[in-house]
């Protein structure tokens, strides 16, 4: 039996003065793994979430939308074994299929490429897409808009 899994989430970047443990999680990640020890259900095998790793490019990129976006879908797959909709195994990363949508205001960085191709490696089955408006585009139309006021 399937279980779906499915939600429409609005999310912002986080913000620099917010010091939650998804913040911090992403901020001081080493590994690429790191184990859950509160998940009911493993099954003889250590349950782990994926993480996903940001790049230092001149500055930290762990607060940034995708990220967050990203780590808020592995969230909503652990909260589905915390409830017992699910249960853990070895290969259940792996074998997670569906679909996960992006919409962002600007051309991702590198980081956050980096941050689909990890998700990627670490779930082969589940479809990201990520759709984007070019910056120039956008600034154009807010233009535009200024000039329409003025």
């Amino acid at each position: 039996e399937e279980l779906v899994l499915e939600d429409a989430l609005l999310v912002e970047p986080a913000h620099p003065k917010e010091d939650d443990e998804a913040n911090q999680r992403r901020f001081k990640a080493e590994v690429w793994r790191e184990q859950i020890v509160d998940l009911p259900g493993g099954n003889g095998h250590a349950p782990f979430r994926p993480v996903l790793l940001s790049t230092f490019l001149g500055n930290w990129r762990h607060r940034h939308t995708e990220l967050v976006a990203l780590d808020l879908v592995v969230d909503r797959v652990l909260r589905a074994l915390q409830r017992g909709l699910w249960r853990w195994h070895p290969k259940l990363w792996e074998n997670l299929e569906g679909q996960v949508e992006l919409v962002v205001p600007h051309t991702p960085c590198l980081s956050c490429v980096g941050a689909f191709t990890q998700l990627r490696r670490w779930s082969p089955r589940l479809q990201l897409a990520v759709v984007y408006q070019d910056w120039r585009d956008w600034r154009k139309l807010l233009r535009e808009t200024v000039a329409q006021r003025s």
